[in-house]
């Protein structure tokens, strides 16, 4: 029985915690969400496990176990979760993908190794390359899509241990990896492959896009609380059928110690809880729940306005215009079909249709200049579309009073978004490995300085500039910033999409640049 004191006592501090208070009474609340996490508050949970969540919040004893250095029940639940995604072994990570990024490249490539990555990556892939001093060889686009080039590429650099590649990006965009996968196949070259946000593709089976770790990937992240009924940050990393076989000296406890060398001693076992019953979840009911939920997109699709059109575009792929794209057990998709990208630039920026949509309680993920992002979640109610429906229509009829923007402004916004596409598609950097180690070093800081970004043309940044979302660096340290970057920056920073990197002070886009930095200077970080 609780004491009534205490129970006054603690609803006393309650009313004096700010961030309790505002996230209990704030305007999240009572809205419609397309945006992470996949939970949606529980949608999917058992009663029990929704009332009685904050029990499982238990430290590591010999009776509850330590996921660090699991016990059997742990070891039973990293089990259910390797054979529903077709892995040999699984990881549970209850801190983050980043942390799985960090573990699976420490693991593939120790320290001052050489990572081969593509240039589309999140930014916990520049943070490992830094704490580790790897050497970074970048590639292009055309080598992604039509790796012939590959095997050339690894022998003129034999150091490379990894290729490291994002499939799906945020905007459910697919590389086919099988065939880079089967190019390394006879090496001992991992690929590591960054799948944060196809946690669901190995539930849906037929329906959704062939999972990586089925393509040939020999280490896969998945990011659970992105789109499984997960609580966040919980993340898996899965362990591909021949990763031993290319390198006997790497296995799953190894990449558990890295794991915990950039995460917490005390990892929670109620976000490890809430990630084994996702797994449960889904694979019983994960082809289910999909067929219903494309169903409701594709008629969501279906009932767009005229000036509205979904596409499939990649973080650095040109955009086409797709109605729906349904997986097929014989077609290999290019996109999640789940994963729905409006494209709005003809009747406003990307970020005005955000903007306006949370106005009217509805979430979206994400907004580009020229699009928003929509993620929905399994179990999400079909009234819920059709709300975001009549909203969307509402807001059309409006934008075509305004007649804004003009052809000029159109044309201006995809002139800016297809160049940032295009900055991520050729790498900046020579062919000899980049080490952006150099940028934790005292002198490097030391060195520089904030200026107004309109001062900062053909200087080098002394910090990556990233978008976020969706968190890759557009310009890595060491970077020249030139005249289309800036007015890149500038547009995002006026449309309110997050830069990390910079600082706005008033209306003053502040960057750091190296001060001492000279003409040659990128070539110093490669060697």
């Amino acid at each position: 029985m609780k004491d009534e004191n205490q129970q006054q006592k603690a609803e006393q501090a309650a009313l004096r915690s700010p961030l309790l208070m505002h996230l209990r009474n704030g305007k999240h609340r009572e809205r419609i969400s397309f945006s992470l996490p996949g939970n949606a508050n529980g949608l999917l949970y058992p009663q029990f496990l929704k009332d009685d969540y904050l029990a499982y919040d238990l430290t590591e004893l010999s009776i509850t176990e330590d996921l660090n250095d699991p016990g059997p029940a742990i070891q039973a639940a990293e089990a259910n979760a390797a054979k529903a995604c077709g892995a040999s072994q699984a990881i549970f990570i209850t801190l983050g993908s980043s942390v799985a990024i960090k573990a699976m490249i420490g693991g593939a490539c120790g320290r001052k190794g050489t990572l081969l990555t593509a240039l589309d990556v999140h930014k916990s892939a520049l943070q490992a390359a830094e704490l580790l001093d790897l050497g970074l060889l970048f590639l292009n686009l055309d080598t992604i899509e039509n790796p012939s080039k590959l095997p050339n590429l690894l022998k003129e650099h034999p150091g490379i241990s990894a290729v490291y590649l994002t499939t799906p990006d945020f905007y459910g965009h697919c590389y086919d990896i099988s065939k880079i996968a089967a190019a390394l196949a006879d090496t001992n070259v991992l690929l590591i492959v960054d799948s944060a946000h196809g946690a669901h593709f190995p539930f849906g089976k037929h329906l959704l896009p062939k999972f990586a770790i089925d393509q040939g990937a020999d280490l896969v992240v998945c990011s659970a609380h992105k789109t499984l009924p997960a609580p966040t940050p919980t993340s898996l990393i899965l362990i591909g059928r021949r990763m031993m076989e290319k390198r006997p000296d790497l296995d799953s406890r190894k990449i558990r110690n890295l794991a915990a060398t950039f995460t917490s001693t005390s990892p929670p076992l109620m976000l490890g809880v809430g990630l084994d019953y996702a797994v449960s979840y889904m694979d019983m009911y994960g082809v289910e729940e999909t067929a219903k939920l494309l169903e409701h997109v594709n008629e969501f699709i279906a009932k767009l306005p005229e000036g509205l059109h979904r596409v499939d575009l990649g973080i650095s792929s040109d955009s086409k215009v797709l109605a729906s794209n349904p997986a097929s057990s014989t077609d290999h998709p290019t996109h999640d079909p789940l994963r729905m990208v409006i494209d709005c630039a003809n009747l406003c920026p990307g970020p005005r249709l955000a903007h306006d949509l949370m106005a009217n309680k509805i979430n979206p993920e994400m907004a580009d200049l020229c699009r928003v992002v929509l993620i929905p979640h399994f179990g999400q109610p079909k009234a819920e579309f059709d709300r975001t429906l009549e909203v969307i229509n509402k807001l059309v009829a409006e934008y075509r009073k305004i007649k804004w923007p003009s052809d000029l402004q159109t044309a201006n916004l995809r002139r800016l978004d297809a160049y940032y596409r295009k900055r991520l598609q050729v790498p900046a950097f020579s062919n000899k490995p980049y080490h952006p180690a150099a940028c934790l070093n005292l002198d490097w800081r030391q060195d520089t300085i904030w200026v107004n970004i309109d001062e900062a043309k053909d200087k080098f940044v002394a910090e990556a500039l990233i978008p976020y979302p969706p968190g890759i660096p557009l310009l890595w340290p060491g970077d020249k910033l030139n005249q289309d970057d800036i007015e890149l920056f500038k547009s995002l920073i006026h449309h309110e999409i997050n830069v990390h990197g910079t600082r706005l002070i008033g209306d003053e886009i502040k960057v750091p640049i190296l001060k001492s930095a000279t003409e040659n200077f990128s070539s110093t970080l490669e060697y």
